[in-house]
């Protein structure tokens, strides 16, 4: 993964590092598969790693810190790699990753859950916390939780691949939030319709599902949609991906918008979950403005201040040619039930 920086508003051609690690060099480890940055930390996603037995495609993640201009091992760790405390072989930990403040989010979309039935390839996000520069494990979200509870809302098929993409934002209000998405889930529309959990911190460390609109894509979507292959957050709106949305053509896809109502009062901690709920901004689902088929317009999504973007790879008519479209983020400020953006 490389580095860059940029002087007066313009972006260094050159890089300012190249980010490697001595425990990822083996062929194939697929190094920078996924990258996340948040001011000084840098996390490099890294599925298709071995563990540390050997078993393949277990995957890892790696965690880098700048001071005074140099990226290295963070000040409380002795080594870049994270893993999650039960990961093996084909889990692929690291397949999508997130970090925002002091909580880093890493996916292992082909995890096997531990609940009845076994559940390959269902799915599991890992959240870590950063304590004195040291990023230690602190939740399991998808799956269950060691007593056969389930760590997510509704009850998903074995190979929902919850965590294959995964969004932070720290600044979220009133406490921070995540979306997850599992895009094989069957939810609303049926198997691969497809979904994304939009999750916030319960007052402590923990995590909360928010309610009652919790699984974001519920019934919009229709099979092979693929709902929650790409998510985005900043602040109180949430942008989810379904690249095979069909509605345009067969896999000419579709975004879906969403915003965090907190127009209610905030009560006084600890907080009430029911207080905050995700409702569709506008219409909710968006398709690009020429829309064919085999466009896969929602693989890529990212929001900024003032625009936020699409990506199309498969582009006119699945030639691969590839588009992004950019629209401007107050098309999504509209008041919807109460909800605003902050």
């Amino acid at each position: 993964a490389y580095a860059f920086t940029r002087t007066a508003g313009s972006w260094n051609t050159t890089p300012q590092q190249k980010l490697e690690s001595a425990e990822a060099e083996t062929a194939g480890d697929r190094f920078g598969a996924a990258v996340a940055l948040d001011g000084n930390i840098a996390v490099i996603g890294v599925p298709d790693d071995e563990d540390g037995g050997g078993s393949p495609l277990a995957g890892s993640a790696h965690v880098f810190e700048r001071v005074a201009g140099t990226w290295g091992i963070p000040s409380g760790m002795s080594t870049t790699r994270i893993v999650g405390p039960d990961t093996d072989g084909g889990d692929r930990f690291g397949t999508a990753v997130t970090v925002s403040g002091d909580t880093l989010v890493v996916g292992a979309p082909h995890a096997v859950a531990n609940l009845t039935g076994g559940a390959v390839d269902r799915g599991i996000a890992y959240s870590f916390l950063n304590t004195a520069g040291n990023w230690a494990f602190e939740a399991k979200l998808g799956g269950d939780d060691g007593a056969g509870n389930e760590t997510l809302p509704g009850t998903q098929v074995a190979t929902a691949r919850i965590g294959a993409a995964v969004a932070y934002d720290a600044d979220n209000a009133p406490l921070g939030a995540l979306v997850v998405g599992a895009p094989y889930g069957a939810v609303g529309g049926g198997n691969l319709a497809g979904t994304a959990y939009g999750i916030r911190r319960d007052g402590g460390t923990g995590w909360a599902a928010l309610v009652p609109t919790d699984e974001l894509s519920a019934g919009a979507q229709t099979v092979g949609s693929d709902s929650g292959s790409a998510v985005a957050i900043m602040r109180n709106v949430v942008i989810v991906g379904s690249p095979g949305d069909p509605r345009e053509g067969v896999a000419a896809g579709s975004i879906m918008r969403y915003m965090l109502d907190d127009a209610v009062t905030v009560p006084l901690p600890p907080f009430d979950p029911p207080a905050y709920e995700w409702f569709p901004a506008d219409s909710g689902i968006l398709t690009a403005s020429d829309a064919r088929y085999g466009d896969r317009y929602g693989t890529a999504v990212a929001i900024g201040l003032d625009a936020y973007a699409v990506g199309a790879p498969g582009a006119p008519f699945g030639l691969n040619e590839g588009a992004v479209y950019i629209y401007p983020t107050l098309d999504l400020v509209t008041t919807v039930a109460g909800g605003v953006y902050n």
